[in-house]
């Protein structure tokens, strides 16, 4: 029971990551950076921190997943 309540926290943190990154993606795209006509330039370094964050999430959740999938 403890394997199966660890596999679906697991879950819910790859599919944070995974909109964590969509979400740094987004707002990379909506905010260009300096000299366009659009967006916050300001806000893209905290677009890429969110981007970055949330694929290191995703590959660290995925990774404890597949170890716990190999240990059952």
């Amino acid at each position: 029971m403890a394997d199966l309540l660890l596999q679906m926290l697991l879950c819910l943190a790859m599919c944070a990551g995974a909109l964590m990154t969509f979400a740094g993606a987004v707002g990379l795209v909506e905010n260009p950076g300096f000299g366009a006509p659009f967006g916050d330039p300001t806000l893209r370094p905290f677009c890429l921190a969110l981007g970055a964050l949330g694929l290191l999430v995703f590959i660290v959740a995925s990774c404890a997943y597949a170890a716990t999938i190999g240990a059952a």
